[in-house]
């Protein structure tokens, strides 16, 4: 799906035109094969698809006469009381005490936000964390970041994880403290590649930049840390030392042991061991090496390397190759030790020399303690720049939770000294800014990189060059790029809008006119061979849209370049190319000619014009990416006030999207929503729909929106395992909150934000320019959600959007609320 939910479920089903978010990557790897993984898919494919994808008929028509059932009125009035004080603003330490890292690793079918409790700095290479299961069974479909919260067995702990995403990947260079009696098997080692052992559940911590729990058998107390690359691991032995202790080294893991690591080979180091794989995961489909380099303290008694002949003595054989490989560590007297092993490891995309020299800056001489108070320490920095006051501890937590999850993808790729994988497959001198990859931008286009345009030009402006740089080694800006090279997932080209969206905020340092020559160039004609440009494009420009004869997804897919020609229009105009910008502004309208005023809904159209109706409740209905007709429809987050034209003026739009809303889980149930199938209304845990509510702000009944967006902020987020409303998405649904929060959601590729409620009664956002956005809304909270008034820096607010030159220097952004809505 995304790189979420949807998408990045539907991967294991096989998706849409690729990706995590609704696939089919170029030269995508084979399904998952597990029948139980398969069954289980179509178990809930089935259940999320009631009705069968057949045209429409009269019986199935909607009643223009019959309006759409409400959903519940308001909650009533409260009475008139002072306002509570909020109290002080959230500290740094209490932010980063706040920050729960096991909300969203929980969940069912397609309420699985596929998040890690892995230890890791702010977009960090190396999230060295817990890979579980029960028992034997690790369903992919729940351990994309190879862990879930309900899992009472741990198979070890990895040093590479996605987080977030829909797609099973990575979990490489997996540890884990075994007993002796499972080292000296009779079995031989062979079967510690598949060894799991029980957690003691109730022992397990997570903070940012570590993680711990107890593993009872062997009776060891795991703690983790992290540098940018590298990882430290701490066993402390119960017995303090008393008994021998072994450790487990599985080169050739991965996140689901699917077998994505093709090549091996593990060498014997004078303290330690270092190697390299080559691994093409279900995602990561382009084979790419990854070097590592660990060190072994307090000394070994002896090193056995394995590999398929099983366990070779030490020093018998400098190194082995092959699947599997690893190594079997001895420790017989670890007393002087304090029953304590320190195992440091650090990774390279680029070579082992490279791992070594990482090894060197980042983690020798360095012991856990230090390690582990620098990664907080980094994390305090980026926790500070928000701060709130009031609402419950519950939202508190969920709001610091949001915004490191924001920092979690995408993935430092560059060495120490700054040299990188190229996505030509050759290394490269760094350029002088961070290098990052593993970048699922059909998802976070929306919200993470607006997020970072607002708050963290930094980020984004390394972002954008990394791009670029892939750009000169594989010939464009790519879709979904993981690791060394482009998967090709999803639909669209939303590096147009990452682009724009950073010009007309102001984030410096991008080479906007280079960028925009390419972009443009593979928005009106076909891209190179092995670059992720427009499909189906010449259709696009000559009919303005994708015809129903070109294959699935054609509306989906045309309502995606529709957005993304509004985005480089803006480009355009922000360089000054004038015709460009006409071009692609004419382009932004093409959401018009799929739709069918009949029924009022964005359908697919052949090439002679005729419409191709669907029951518009069908999830992936031939034509749509992750979704239905009644979702896909409000995608024109370009241009509300159109569509709402289209669909008969404010009232009918109004009356449009409350049937979005009210037909939902959302509007049909009460108390906390996990979608365990795919709502086919209203689905907050896919991308195409979340601005929705928002879409209300452009009817006649503007509160409706506040109403929804409260029941959104308090009902389908949760304080829990379980609490993410569907896969994060690199961060996509975590700035989601963050920005409804504040009372504003970007129209991303424009310098428009559209006004909402906010849901603390203040907040405080650091800004790049050195100013602070301070949002007022006095007395927020779950009944008073209805905003009466707006102003900013004490002046009226006049309509419903606001331009990010108004708050870009610092403001104050203050909202009245009331428990009732305007009017009442």
């Amino acid at each position: 799906m995304k790189a979420g939910l949807v998408c990045a479920t539907l991967v294991l089903a096989g998706c849409g035109r690729g990706g995590t978010g609704g696939h089919r990557p170029t030269d995508a790897a084979q399904p998952l094969s597990d029948s139980s993984v398969d069954a289980a898919i179509a178990s809930l494919d089935a259940a999320a698809q009631p009705d069968a994808v057949v045209p429409l008929d009269a019986a199935t028509a909607p009643d223009a006469a019959a309006p759409p059932d409400a959903a519940a009125p308001p909650d009533a009035a409260l009475p008139d009381a002072a306002l509570p004080d909020a109290g002080p603003l959230r500290t740094p330490d209490e932010a980063l005490d706040l920050a729960d890292l096991f909300l969203g690793t929980g969940g069912l079918g397609f309420s699985y936000a596929a998040l890690t409790p892995a230890a890791q700095v702010p977009l960090g290479m190396v999230r060295l964390g817990p890979d579980t299961s029960q028992g034997l069974t690790h369903f992919p479909f729940h351990h994309f970041s190879g862990y879930h919260f309900d899992d009472t067995d741990v198979r070890g702990f990895s040093h590479t994880h996605f987080v977030g995403t829909g797609i099973p990947d990575f979990g490489n260079f997996r540890f884990l403290p075994v007993p002796l009696s499972k080292a000296m098997s009779p079995e031989g080692p062979l079967p510690l590649f598949a060894a799991y052992l029980p957690m003691d559940k109730s022992s397990e911590m997570a903070s940012p930049g570590r993680y711990g729990v107890h593993l009872p058998n062997p009776g060891v107390q795991v703690d983790l840390t992290t540098t940018l690359r590298g990882g430290v691991q701490r066993y402390t032995f119960d017995d303090g030392g008393a008994g021998p202790a072994t450790v487990f080294f599985n080169a050739t893991s991965d996140a689901v042991d699917q077998g994505s690591t093709r090549e091996a080979e593990v060498v014997r180091t004078a303290d330690g061991f270092d190697g390299t794989v080559l691994f093409s995961g279900s995602y990561t489909h382009t084979p790419f090496h990854l070097h590592f380099s660990t060190t072994l303290s307090p000394p070994p008694s002896r090193v056995e390397l394995l590999d398929a002949a099983g366990a070779h003595a030490d020093g018998a054989v400098p190194s082995v190759t092959g699947i599997p490989a690893g190594a079997l560590v001895y420790f017989d007297d670890l007393a002087a030790a304090g029953g304590v092993v320190t195992i440091k490891t650090a990774l390279s995309y680029v070579s082992r020399e490279g791992a070594v020299a990482n090894r060197v800056a980042e983690l020798d001489g360095h012991d856990f303690d230090t390690v582990a108070a620098a990664a907080r320490d980094l994390w305090r920095e980026k926790l500070a720049h928000v701060r709130l006051a009031g609402g419950t501890p519950e939202q508190q937590r969920m709001l610091y939770s949001a915004q490191y999850n924001t920092y979690r993808m995408p993935t430092r790729q560059d060495d120490a000294n700054g040299d990188f994988m190229g996505f030509d497959q050759q290394p490269h001198p760094g350029r002088g800014f961070p290098y990052y990859s593993d970048l699922s931008l059909w998802d976070t286009f929306r919200t993470l990189h607006p997020w970072y345009d607002l708050t963290d030009w930094g980020a984004q402006r390394d972002v954008l060059n990394s791009l670029l740089t892939m750009r000169d080694f594989n010939g464009g800006i790519p879709r979904w790029p993981a690791a060394t090279a482009d998967t090709g997932g999803m639909i669209g080209t939303s590096g147009d809008v990452l682009f724009a969206d950073s010009a007309v905020k102001g984030v410096d340092g991008v080479d906007y006119e280079s960028a925009y020559q390419t972009l443009h160039a593979h928005a009106i004609a076909p891209a190179p061979p092995g670059v992720s440009g427009r499909e189906d494009v010449e259709d696009y420009v000559a009919l303005g849209y994708i015809p129903f004869e070109d294959g699935d997804d054609t509306v989906s897919v045309t309502l995606e370049y529709a957005n993304d020609d509004n985005a480089l229009a803006n480009l355009a105009d922000f360089l000054g190319h004038a015709d460009g910008a006409a071009e692609h502004r004419a382009r932004a309208g093409n959401w018009r000619n799929l739709f069918d005023p009949e029924w009022g809904f964005l359908f697919a159209k052949d090439r002679a014009g005729a419409f191709h109706a669907v029951r518009p409740e069908a999830q992936n209905a031939g034509m749509y990416v992750e979704g239905t007709a009644w979702q896909w429809t409000f995608f024109v987050p370009q241009d509300p006030a159109g569509l709402g034209e289209a669909l008969g003026g404010p009232a009918a739009f109004g009356d449009k999207l409350e049937a979005l809303f009210s037909q939902s889980k959302l509007g049909t149930s009460q108390g906390p929503i996990h979608n365990q199938i795919p709502d086919n209304y209203y689905w907050h845990g896919n991308e195409p729909v979340i601005q929705a509510a928002y879409f209300f702000n452009y009817t006649d009944r503007p509160s409706r929106g506040q109403y929804w967006l409260r029941e959104i902020q308090t009902r389908i987020y949760q304080d829990a395992p379980n609490g993410l409303p569907g896969n994060d998405d690199g961060g996509t649904m975590s700035a989601w909150f963050l920005f409804s929060a504040l009372g504003l959601y970007p129209i991303a590729g424009t310098p428009e934000y559209m006004l909402g409620t906010p849901l603390f009664p203040q907040m405080e956002v650091d800004l790049p320019s050195g100013g602070v956005l301070r949002v007022e809304a006095p007395g927020a909270s779950v009944e008073r959600r209805y905003v009466r008034s707006v102003t900013l820096d004490g002046q009226p607010v006049s309509g419903s959007t606001l331009r990010h030159e108004q708050i870009a220097a610092g403001a104050v952004l203050r909202f009245e609320m009331s428990d009732v809505p305007a009017g009442e």
